[in-house]
């Protein structure tokens, strides 16, 4: 669960990406309109927006991809504010290289995917992912 400084936190990336990307939307209304124009899933409402708009909450992952592709930023950056360098250093990263943007625009297309299904086989879905990962972790 996700602290009132996590959400906070969010919100100040969330503006901070709108104003880099020149989108001088505020209002939550005029927001939740252009981003479910862009959103593949079930849209948003108004009052979900205000509630990023102001540190109340943090999107699902599959509406950050949404946010991050618009606003041409990384979905790490703009879900925890800080992303890995190569380095093994820490830095905030905005802009997203053109390698990881491809990335991130195929795991949208995914995610756009499997948020069409149903409730059912979106389940069935997490189970093989979660069942995925325990696999890798024994193997290492």
């Amino acid at each position: 669960m996700e602290t009132m400084n996590e959400k906070q936190a969010f919100s100040e990336r969330l503006l901070q990406a709108m104003h880099q990307a020149k989108i001088q939307v505020r209002s939550p209304t005029r927001l939740t309109l252009e981003f479910n124009l862009r959103y593949t899933g079930k849209p948003v409402t108004t009052q979900a927006v205000r509630k990023w708009l102001l540190g109340g909450a943090i999107p699902s992952q599959d509406k950050i991809f949404t946010l991050a592709k618009w606003l041409n930023v990384s979905t790490e950056w703009l879900r925890f504010g800080e992303t890995a360098d190569t380095n093994g250093g820490v830095k905030n990263r905005i802009h997203v290289d053109q390698d990881r943007q491809t990335y991130l625009v195929g795991n949208t297309e995914l995610l756009s995917n499997i948020n069409k299904l149903n409730d059912g086989h979106k389940e069935i879905i997490r189970e093989m992912v979660l069942t995925l990962l325990r696999l890798e972790q024994t193997e290492k």
